[in-house]
């Protein structure tokens, strides 16, 4: 069984509230990324939309500071990665591939942004449904796998990885 914790209403629903409107309502640009898990998804024409916040030890987006607090609450020691995800909404569930964040061990931390039905599923068991405000912490090296949602227009999250 897969290792990792879940955490409701993870944010002070004001704060919350802020990013929520940060990710949702067009203040990010968005940049399309051909496959989820692996090369195979290529084939099958499935992408996503991610917004970089931060990589390779350098800030890319203006919109970094607003995510401070949400950093300081992980007890961030250093930062790898922060990536906004987002998985168009379709007619049917579209399970993506096996993935790692990252080839070394650092944690990786999942907060959810709007309620619908896709999950972030662990290939050593356990899944963990999209729920607003949500925040599930687990291994970056650990293989696990997203999907898209049919129930909301899109699936938002915020990838962070870190030490």
């Amino acid at each position: 069984m897969s290792d990792f914790q879940v955490y409701d209403n993870f944010l002070e629903q004001s704060y919350f509230n802020e990013i929520e409107k940060l990710i949702t309502m067009h203040e990010l640009p968005w940049y399309t990324s051909l496959g989820v898990g692996n090369e195979t998804d290529y084939i099958d024409n499935i992408y996503y939309q991610t917004h970089t916040f931060f990589e390779h030890y350098k800030i890319y987006s203006p919109q970094f500071d607003k995510l401070i607090p949400l950093i300081n609450k992980l007890d961030v020691k250093a930062l790898v990665r922060i990536r906004a995800n987002m998985y168009a909404g379709r007619e049917n569930i579209t399970v993506h591939s096996y993935h790692t964040d990252c080839e070394y061990k650092c944690k990786a931390a999942l907060l959810y942004i709007n309620d619908n039905d896709g999950h972030t599923e662990f290939e050593k068991g356990g899944k963990v449904e999209s729920k607003a405000n949500r925040l599930v912490i687990f291994n970056a090296n650990e293989r696990h796998r997203s999907t898209n949602c049919t129930n909301a227009y899109a699936r938002f999250n915020i990838n962070f990885n870190y030490f």
